[in-house]
């Protein structure tokens, strides 16, 4: 009972949800397809659970702009707007910081049902072909996919609130 009344603490407050902007894409030193080869979570040791970052191990398949040395990543692992990066499947990442990438809303797609490796997915797939061009930028991201037409890679729905008793007075 006590674990489901702790305080809401400020990592929950810092979650940024947001999607892939035209100028984050298109200011991006690196463009790349990857496919995520696991994931885990180390469980926090100080705050409530569920607010640890994850880390995952990721190849590179392709790179569309500049040289992802990205060979791992982090992750938010909250449900209300953690991300839910499957191993084994491919996605589109961006990022510019040579030491980190952290996946997210913000800088990942996912490629699910458009991305074949050992194939030209740009001949393939018409809308891999336009993210290429995107890519390349010949056309802003949004549109060759407007957000409203992205799948989501963050836990949907959000976790329901805290039962009402929870004010923090004692029994």
């Amino acid at each position: 009972m006590l674990l489901t009344c702790l305080p809401q603490t400020g990592l929950a407050s810092s979650c940024s949800v947001g999607e892939l902007s035209d100028d984050a894409f298109a200011s991006a030193k690196h463009v790349f397809v990857f496919r995520v080869i696991a994931t885990e979570i180390r469980e926090a040791t100080e705050g409530p659970p569920g607010y640890e970052l994850g880390q995952g191990h990721l190849r590179v398949v392709e790179s569309l702009r500049g040289d992802a040395p990205y060979e791992s990543f982090v992750f938010n692992t909250h449900g209300s707007c953690g991300s839910k990066l499957v191993p084994g499947h491919y996605y589109l990442g961006i990022g510019s910081d040579p030491e980190r990438f952290v996946a997210g809303p913000s800088t990942v797609l996912d490629l699910s049902g458009s991305y074949r490796e050992g194939i030209n997915n740009a001949q393939g797939f018409i809308g891999f072909n336009k993210l290429v061009s995107a890519a390349s930028g010949q056309v802003p991201l949004s549109h060759v996919q407007p957000p409203h037409d992205r799948l989501p890679i963050m836990y949907l729905p959000p976790p329901p609130p805290p039962p009402p008793d929870c004010s923090g007075r004692s029994p």
